[in-house]
C-alpha cells in the first residue's frame, strides 16, 4: 500500500482538472478513504489531505523563516521541550530539567533510545551542535531576541548546559519551538555536505519522515514507525500548496482535500451550506500590520528626505485605513480590532482604542508634514494565503491610502521574496531593502515576556523591524531586569502608548486563524498558532 500512496502523492501534483479526474477513478478503484465525503462512515482512514495557501520556504529547521515553514517542522523536528495545544510546556527530546537559583543556567538531561528517521540515534552533541550553528550569521539574523543564549556546554553523554546572561521566562517554550534550536544529526549533517545537502535530505526525530516534495506544489510525509512517542494516528499526510482561495475552497467543497489551514473567509458561509464540513476559528498570536522602514533618511529613488520619518505622515496612514470595513467586507468578520496588545497581555490598557478612519484628519496631518499635494510610495504586499485574502487587504490599504494623497502602488510577491524583502539582513550575498512599507505580523502583541516581544521595536531589533528610537531602546532594556511585577505593567503600559502616539509600526487587526475540515475529521489547534500538528489530528 505504501507504493500505492507515493504513487498516488505523484499523480495529485498535476494541474487541478487532471487531479479531479485520477481523485474519482481512483476512490473507485481503491475506496481511498480520506478522500470521500465529509459525512461517510465507512473504515478510518489512516490517510490526510491538507491544502495549503503557500508553500515552505525550507525544508531545513536551520534555514527556516516565518510562520508557513511550522507546518513541516512541528510535524518532522523536535525540540528538548515542547508544549500542548494550551501552551503548557512538557519533556521532549529532554526528559527532564532543573534550573539554577539566578534563572541563568539550564541543565537539561536528554532522553535514551531516540533515533531520527534515518537510523541515527540522537546524541548529547547534536544540541551543542544547533546551538552553535544558530549563531551562525547567516541563521541569526531572526534570533536576536536570543542573543543573550550565552553558551551550551556538554557535561556528559546525557546531559547539556545552557547559559543565559539574564534570566528569561521564556526560554523553556523557545527552546523547544524555535526553527534553529529543534535537534538534528551532526554527523548527517556532515556527510550530506552540510545545509545545502540536508535541505535536499531533511531528517528529524518527529513523528513524521519526508518521502516527497515538489516546490510550489507540496509534500508528503509519512508517519515514522520507530518513533520514540505516542504515534500519531495519521499514517500519511499530504500536503498541497494552492495559492488561489477559490480553488482551494473548491478543493474542500468537492471533497480532494480533507482539511484546510487559513481558509479563505470569504467561502466559509458556502462550506457550511454544503454540509459534511466543520470550521474553527482560532486567534493567532500575530498582528497583520504594516512595517515602515525608518531606517533610512532618503528615499533610494529620488534622494528626497523619507516622509515617513515624520510622526505625523504615519498618523495620517492609519487615520486614512477604514479597519472596520476591512474586517467585515474584505474578511467577512474574521478579524480582530486592537491597539498594541492583546487582552490578556501584560499591560494591556482598554483605554487605548485603535484608531478610527477619519481621512479628513489623515489630509490635514500631511499638509501639517509638509504635503499637502501627497507623494508616491510602494507597499509590499504579499501573494498566497500566509495573511488570509492578503492581496485583496493590500488593495484595499492601497486605495485608502491614495485617496488621502498617499499614492499607492501594490506591489505584490510571493511569500519567500516578499519574507526575504521585509526582513533585515541579507539574502543570496544582497542586502535586503523594505522601502518604504510593507505588510507585516511579528508584533508586542502575544505569547512571550514583555522584553522579548518589545525587542522587535528596537534598535537592535529582530529581523522583521525596520526602526530605532534610543529613548525608547532604554525601556526595552529595562524590561530584561525589572523585576517587580506592578512596575513592569506600568512601564509595558507606557510604552504601548508611545507605539500607538508614534505609529512606528501600523496595527491593522489580529489574524484569526480559520481551520476547514470534514466532519469526520478531529483535531485540536494549538493556541494562538496557526500550526498543522498531525498529532492532534485524528479520523472518528
Amino acid at each position: 500500500m505504501a507504493t500505492r500512496i507515493l504513487q498516488v502523492a505523484r499523480i495529485t501534483f498535476r494541474p487541478f482538472i487532471a487531479l479531479s479526474l485520477f481523485l474519482v477513478l481512483f476512490t473507485i478503484g481503491c475506496g481511498t478513504a480520506s478522500s470521500r465525503g465529509g459525512g461517510d462512515d465507512g473504515p478510518v482512514p489512516d490517510r490526510v489531505v491538507v491544502g495549503l495557501g503557500d508553500d515552505v520556504t525550507y525544508f531545513s529547521s536551520v534555514r527556516a523563516r516565518g510562520g508557513a515553514n511550522t507546518y513541516l517542522t512541528t510535524n518532522v523536528y523536535e525540540g528538548l521541550t515542547t508544549a500542548d495545544p494550551d501552551g503548557k510546556v512538557h519533556p521532549g527530546l529532554a526528559v527532564s530539567w532543573k534550573v539554577s537559583p539566578d534563572g541563568k543556567s539550564y541543565e537539561f538531561k536528554l532522553r535514551k533510545g531516540v533515533t531520527y528517521v534515518n537510523g541515527d540515534p540522537m546524541v548529547v552533541e547534536d544540541a551543542a551542535f544547533v546551538f552553535a550553528n544558530s549563531k551562525e550569521p547567516g541563521n541569526a539574523q531572526d534570533l536576536s531576541a536570543q542573543a543573550h543564549w550565552k553558551s551550551v556546554e556538554i557535561l556528559d553523554a546525557e546531559t547539556v548546559r545552557y547559559t543565559l546572561e539574564f534570566p528569561d521566562a521564556d526560554f523553556l517554550k523557545s527552546i523547544g519551538s524555535s526553527f534553529q534550536h529543534l535537534l538534528i544529526p551532526k554527523k548527517y549533517y556532515g556527510r550530506v555536505g552540510g545545509e545545502d545537502g540536508f535541505e535536499k535530505a531533511p531528517v528529524g526525530t518527529g513523528a513524521y519522515k519526508v518521502v516527497d516534495r515538489r516546490v510550489k506544489e507540496g509534500w508528503i510525509l509519512e508517519r515514522y514507525e520507530g518513533y520514540w512517542g505516542e504515534k500519531p494516528q495519521i499514517k500519511t499526510a499530504e500536503f498541497r500548496v494552492i495559492p488561489e482561495p477559490s480553488t482551494r475552497a473548491a478543493a474542500m467543497k468537492v471533497g480532494e482535500i480533507d482539511f484546510s489551514a487559513n481558509f479563505p473567509p470569504s467561502f466559509m458561509e458556502d462550506l457550511e451550506k454544503t454540509g459534511g464540513f466543520k470550521l474553527m476559528k482560532n486567534p493567532a498570536g500575530n498582528t497583520i500590520s504594516i512595517r515602515i522602514n525608518k531606517l533610512r533618511e532618503t528615499d533610494p529613488t529620488t534622494g528626497k528626505p523619507n516622509p515617513f520619518l515624520d510622526k505625523r505622515v504615519r498618523q495620517a496612514m492609519s487615520y486614512s485605513i477604514d479597519r472596520d470595513a476591512i474586517i467585515d467586507k474584505v474578511l467577512n468578520g474574521v478579524g480582530d480590532r486592537m491597539a498594541v496588545l492583546f487582552p490578556g497581555d501584560i499591560g494591556y490598557d482598554p483605554e487605548l482604542k485603535p484608531y478610527t478612519y477619519d481621512p479628513n484628519k489623515a489630509k490635514q496631518l500631511l499638509a501639517q508634514a509638509g504635503y499637502p499635494n501627497g507623494f508616491d510610495a510602494t507597499f509590499y504586499g504579499l501573494l498566497g494565503e500566509r495573511i488570509p485574502l492578503s492581496k485583496e487587504v493590500g488593495e484595499a490599504i492601497g486605495n485608502y491610502m491614495t485617496a488621502v494623497g498617499i499614492r499607492t502602488k501594490v506591489n505584490n510577491e510571493e511569500y519567500a521574496a516578499w519574507l526575504a524583502r521585509t526582513t533585515r539582513g541579507t539574502s543570496q550575498g544582497k542586502p535586503n531593502e523594505l522601502y518604504p512599507i510593507g505588510y507585516g505580523m511579528t508584533f508586542v502583541a502575544g505569547q512571550g515576556t514583555p522584553y522579548n516581544k518589545w525587542k522587535i521595536l528596537g534598535c537592535d531589533s529582530m529581523a522583521q523591524h525596520w526602526n530605532c528610537d534610543p529613548e525608547f531602546d532604554k525601556q526595552i532594556n529595562q524590561l530584561k531586569t525589572e523585576g517587580d511585577a506592578k512596575k513592569t505593567e506600568e512601564l509595558v503600559k507606557a510604552m504601548a502608548r508611545k507605539q500607538h502616539e508614534e505609529q512606528w509600526t501600523i496595527v491593522l487587526y489580529r489574524n484569526v486563524v480559520i481551520y476547514a475540515m470534514k466532519d469526520r475529521l478531529e483535531f485540536t489547534p494549538t493556541a494562538q498558532s496557526q500550526y498543522v500538528e498531525l498529532r492532534n489530528m485524528r479520523w472518528k
